[in-house]
C-alpha cells in the first residue's frame, strides 16, 4: 500500500508496457499504477477490492429507472429560447413584413 501511495513501482508483481491488458483478480486488494512520466502522481492509479464468490455468476440485468430514457427514439425537446433570441426573431418577422408590404 505504501508503494501505491508513493507511486513506487520497484516491487511490482507485474509490469505491462502496452495494452490492452487483461487481469484475473483473486479475492483481496490489487493495486494498479501508471509509471509513465508523472501519470501516477497526477492520479492515474486504481485500487481494486475483489471479493470471493462460490461460483461464477452472470452479469446483473440492467436496472430500470422511473425517470430513465423511454424506449422510443424521440429526441428531447429543444431548449426554450432566451428573451434576446425572441426579440431578434420578432424583429426579423416585423422587418420582413414591412419589406413584403412595400411590394403591394
Amino acid at each position: 500500500m505504501d508503494d501505491f501511495d508513493s507511486c513506487n513501482g520497484d516491487n511490482a508483481v507485474s509490469v505491462k508496457l502496452n495494452g490492452p491488458a487483461n487481469y484475473t483478480l483473486d479475492a483481496g486488494d490489487t493495486y494498479f499504477i501508471c509509471l509513465e512520466d508523472d501519470h501516477c502522481v497526477q492520479g492515474q492509479q486504481l485500487a481494486v477490492k475483489a471479493s470471493a464468490t462460490g461460483s461464477p455468476t452472470s452479469s446483473p440485468s440492467p436496472r430500470q429507472f422511473a425517470n430513465g430514457p423511454s424506449s422510443s427514439n424521440t429526441p428531447p425537446p429543444p431548449p426554450e429560447q432566451s428573451f434576446a433570441a425572441r426579440v431578434v426573431n420578432i424583429s426579423f418577422i416585423v422587418s420582413m413584413s414591412l419589406v413584403i408590404a412595400n411590394f403591394f
